[in-house]
């Protein structure tokens, strides 16, 4: 769906910059955690997310989040990157590190339920 020209003029309320004049493409990364063996020899983590900030920092690198409306959700990399871990979970069946996919699936159905209620 392309926005029409109000929903441009509020992206550039917003945002400061039109929607037709910026990039196309964002990438988004989930940090997946040291496993135990990666633990054991002493590896640490390269990335590192500041609380309560929209951002990442890979060294010296600071990678603010910003505002998306649509989005494909791809996983690509070397074998042990984390691809299942950042698209589906850590397979304990507690939730706590799930990935995207799970994530996103509990949005949808959680706006579902609350609009059901609001009509």
């Amino acid at each position: 769906m392309i926005p029409d020209a109000e929903e441009n003029d509020e992206l550039e309320a917003r945002d400061g910059y039109h929607l037709y004049t910026r990039p196309c493409v964002r990438v988004a990364v989930n940090i997946r955690p040291l496993v135990t063996t990666e633990l054991a020899v002493g590896c640490t983590n390269c990335i590192s997310v500041p609380p309560g900030e929209p951002q990442v920092q890979i060294g010296a690198h600071s990678f603010t989040f910003d505002y998306g409306y649509n989005g494909t959700v791809r996983a690509y990399g070397q074998t042990g990157s984390g691809k299942t871990y950042t698209m589906g979970t850590n397979y304990n069946g507690e939730g706590q590190n799930d990935g995207v996919i799970p994530h996103v699936m509990e949005t949808i159905f959680s706006r579902v339920e609350v609009a059901k209620e609001s009509t």
